[in-house]
């Protein structure tokens, strides 16, 4: 989560069925963003620590840019050295545009040392959880992040 413990039974909840179909470990924990924060919930937490995440998920969570740089540190300091982080969005950024927002993400990510394919999701179809169709923007897009070097 991000930081927001009201969201925290739901999360927990799809974790339970992730871990039903999936091999490893899912879980859910608040996690306020940024480098200094991350050392602190990984110095009190038994299941969170550095570099140990073989994945990372995210949707819509670049639109305020206050916390887009504290988000690219976090992601550097839990991703795994063979891990990858993926990152949806389509959320309208707050305060400046929606390339801007992307803008400063990459850079973020890139300054934190690591590398990042962008997709973009412009005209793609997707079904939300009411199976209504969805049409992406020329702004959403879709983010593969993996460590500079890791080959992946």
């Amino acid at each position: 989560s991000d930081g927001d413990p009201a969201e925290v039974p739901q999360l927990e909840a799809n974790a339970a069925l992730l871990t039903e179909a999936c091999p490893g470990a899912v879980f859910a924990a608040v996690v306020e963003w940024g480098a200094a924060a991350a050392v602190d919930a990984a110095r009190t937490s038994t299941r969170l620590r550095e570099r140990g995440f073989d994945l990372i998920l995210g949707s819509d969570v670049v639109y305020m840019p206050q916390h887009i740089p504290s988000l690219a540190e976090s992601i550097a300091y839990f991703l795994a050295d063979s891990g990858r982080a993926l990152i949806a969005n389509t959320a309208v950024a707050t305060s400046t545009t929606h390339p801007a927002a992307r803008a400063l993400f990459l850079d973020a990510l890139q300054a934190a040392g690591l590398d990042v394919e962008v997709q973009s999701l412009d005209g793609v179809a997707l079904r939300n959880a009411a199976g209504l169709g969805i049409s992406c923007a020329p702004t959403d897009y879709f983010l593969t992040i993996t460590r500079r070097g890791s080959g992946l």
